[in-house]
């Protein structure tokens, strides 16, 4: 990573992309729920029923003149379902992108599973990093699978074969709904959906356990449009790994997390508005920006520590010199009798500081919770 910081989102840009997705989507699904009994179906997968046939009365509407016709069907009636969870609560995670690179350096470490039983907010939309127009594979992906935008976070149970709320008490699993958009010749830019699920049947796990099984059940299919195996894989790894980290982050015990409510203004109250319109699917009631502190002030921190190694020699004494070292996740019992199993990560922190010169300590990264207000421009 370079050590300049990049142009940094503000919330009304985060809103903004965020906006432009959900926005596109909402339509995508609005013309899709078109299709006879597209909709009807969509409420049946999210009933809490085991079985997962076509109603009877919908089997009239299942095309059977084409296996894609159909295939497209059941694809428009998932997505479907998957909006109407997202449009119950309406929240977004934008994750800063800095925070994001550190989350993504840490330690191999074992994570309960149990700490994601709760998300702080049910079905959230998270906003995936800015895309680097400069990454060679962004640009292999723009026209082959789509370069994500966020996806939305939902639950799974019956083997996964079913959808339901993450707050639902039968959940098992997370599902993921990445939604983008892919450069085509025929029509240019249009919306792309990939659904996948997280299994979370063991009680311990590592961030790699998680992607690697991810991958492994993935179902690799023609639709897809990506004759090569090895690049879906690869794009799988990218994004999952950025979401699994957002949703693991925002599961510790102090993240470090503002709240910005479009729709309230600095005193707390509903925004007054000349024009009032009835509320719509696609509207954002809470952006929660993660790390939007934390992560600048951990950037700063591995600067003085680079400016300070290309000042000092190596040494030749058997300590190691004063160094960061990388973030960790690190579980902790709490509660009564301490059966509570929580969360947290240690930020990357500093070794052998007693070898540095006098005056010369590093500066620690603290970072208060505060409530944060969106400031009027």
């Amino acid at each position: 990573m370079s050590n300049d910081v990049p142009a940094r989102r503000t919330s009304k840009q985060v809103l903004a992309t965020a906006r432009l997705c959900i926005e596109a989507l909402a339509r995508e699904v609005s013309l899709h729920s078109s299709t006879p009994g597209v909709r009807e179906y969509a409420a049946t997968l999210l009933e809490a029923n085991e079985d997962i046939r076509v109603p009877e009365h919908l089997q009239k509407f299942l095309p059977v003149h084409s296996v894609e016709a159909r295939s497209n069907f059941m694809a428009s009636a998932r997505d479907n379902a998957i909006f109407t969870l997202w449009g119950r609560s309406k929240v977004v995670y934008a994750m800063d992108d800095l925070m994001l690179h550190y989350l993504a350096q840490s330690s191999v470490s074992k994570i309960p599973t149990s700490v994601l039983q709760a998300l702080p907010h049910a079905n959230p939309f998270i906003l995936l990093p800015r895309p680097d127009v400069n990454d060679p594979e962004l640009a292999y992906w723009r026209t082959h699978l789509g370069v994500p935008v966020g996806a939305i976070v939902f639950g799974r149970f019956n083997d996964a074969r079913q959808l339901c709320s993450t707050a639902d008490e039968q959940r098992e699993d997370l599902g993921l709904m990445f939604v983008g958009w892919i450069d085509t010749e025929e029509r240019g830019m249009i919306l792309q959906t990939i659904r996948c699920t997280i299994p979370l049947r063991h009680a311990h796990l590592t961030v790699d356990d998680v992607v690697n099984e991810t991958v492994d059940k993935f179902h690799f299919n023609e639709d897809l449009g990506e004759d090569s195996n090895v690049k879906l894989e690869q794009w799988l790894r990218r994004y999952v790994t950025q979401v699994f980290n957002s949703l693991l982050y925002v599961c510790t015990d102090q993240p470090d997390t503002e709240v910005y409510r479009p729709s309230v203004n600095r005193a707390g109250k509903a925004k007054s508005s000349k024009k009032q319109r009835r509320p719509r699917p696609d509207d954002i009631n809470t952006v929660v920006k993660v790390g939007f502190r934390l992560g600048p002030a951990l950037h700063a921190a591995k600067q003085q520590s680079d400016a300070r190694e290309k000042t000092e020699g190596e040494g030749t004494g058997r300590r190691q010199r004063p160094h960061q070292r990388a973030g960790h996740w690190r579980t902790f019992w709490t509660g009564p009798g301490r059966e509570i199993e929580k969360l947290n990560w240690v930020r990357p922190y500093w070794v052998s500081t007693d070898l540095l010169s006098e005056g010369d300590t590093p500066n620690d990264v603290v970072i208060r919770p505060v409530t944060y207000k969106e400031k009027k421009r």
